[in-house]
C-alpha cells in the first residue's frame, strides 16, 4: 500500500500536479485571460482591492473582459459590499456603485465614474499584484486623490 503511494506522489511531482497543502479543499486562484485586455498587467482577478480615505472604504474589482465593479461604503469594515463586486453588476450612482469599461495603455488603466452629476476620473498603474496606485480627479469637487488599494483575496479563494 506504501508502495503505491510513493508511486503516486512521484507520478505527481513529475507532471507538475504535487497536491499544495497550503491550498487543500481550495481552487486555485483565477489567472487572466491570455488573449485579455489586462493581460499584460500583474492584476489578480480572485479578490477585490480596497482603500481606506477619511473613513471611507473605496472597493474595486477587476474582470478579465476589461470592466471594473467600483463600490463605496463607510464603517468599520466591507460588510456585505464585496458581494456587489460581480462582472454583470447593475451601476446605482446614488450609491456610488458602478461597473465602467477599463482602457489600457502600457502598464497603466484608466477609467471614469459616472455619479449624479459629474464625473470622477481614474488613472493608475498596479505597483505589483497586491498593490494598486489609483489617482482620482473629481470634475464635481475638484479634489484629486491619490490612493493605494491592497488586495483582499475572495474568502473562498
Amino acid at each position: 500500500m506504501n508502495k503505491h503511494l510513493i508511486l503516486l506522489a512521484v507520478a505527481c511531482m513529475a507532471c507538475g500536479t504535487a497536491p499544495d497543502p497550503q491550498r487543500q479543499g481550495r481552487p486555485a486562484p483565477v489567472d487572466p485571460a491570455p488573449d485579455g485586455p489586462f493581460a499584460t498587467l500583474p492584476m489578480r482577478f480572485d479578490g477585490y482591492y480596497m482603500a481606506e480615505n477619511d473613513g471611507v472604504m473605496y472597493m474595486v474589482r477587476f474582470f478579465p473582459g476589461g470592466n471594473a465593479v467600483l463600490i463605496n461604503g463607510l464603517g468599520e469594515g466591507p460588510g456585505d459590499l464585496p458581494a456587489k463586486l460581480v462582472p454583470d453588476a447593475v451601476p446605482d450612482p446614488l450609491v456610488g456603485h458602478y461597473n465602467v469599461p477599463v482602457e489600457v495603455h502600457g502598464d497603466s488603466l484608466f477609467f471614469t465614474t459616472t455619479p449624479r452629476r459629474g464625473e470622477i476620473h481614474y488613472r493608475g498603474a498596479f505597483i505589483d499584484a497586491q498593490t494598486l496606485r489609483l489617482h482620482r480627479r473629481s470634475d464635481i469637487t475638484g479634489r484629486q486623490d491619490v490612493l493605494e488599494y491592497r488586495l483582499r483575496p475572495d474568502p473562498s479563494q
